[in-house]
């Protein structure tokens, strides 16, 4: 009983340690930065990609505000058992002018679902091992 109360207690404080505490820091620093907004944040990066590609001239050039972004135009085909797996490689590109506020409203909505989910899988695992060092204690 007392090895498992220690070994508990070892794991809540190495989660802490090396997965918590670094975790709240990037997010603080990342909100800071970019005023508590993954908007701004994922606004910034597509600026600073779109003066990159600028600079490189890799895509057909864009008018400001807007990114070129390759995109892939074969039609894939819902596979069936009898079929072979889909082709991992696309053969046909076509490049397509995209605004950056509407890749920035995309981009910041998904890493805010999945901010939330980290949070919550977070907040469930060590509200668990809270419960399970209680009940240990407690037995």
């Amino acid at each position: 009983m007392k090895h498992i109360r220690y070994a508990l207690a070892v794991l809540n404080r190495f989660i802490t340690v090396f997965a918590v505490v670094p975790a709240v820091a990037v997010v603080v620093f990342f909100a800071l930065a970019f005023q508590f907004s993954f908007h701004e944040m994922t606004r910034g990066f597509y600026s600073y990609l779109e003066q990159v590609v600028r600079v490189q001239e890799a895509a057909p050039p864009a008018p400001p505000g807007f990114l070129t972004v390759r995109e892939c135009q074969d039609k894939f085909q819902a596979s069936t058992r009898s079929s072979s797996s889909p082709k991992a490689v696309c053969e046909k590109y076509e490049w397509r002018q995209v605004r950056i506020e509407d890749m920035a409203r995309g981009t910041s909505q998904t890493l805010s679902l999945l901010y939330w989910i980290v949070v919550l899988v977070g907040s469930v695992i060590h509200i668990g091992l809270v419960a399970a060092f209680v009940n240990v204690v407690v037995a």
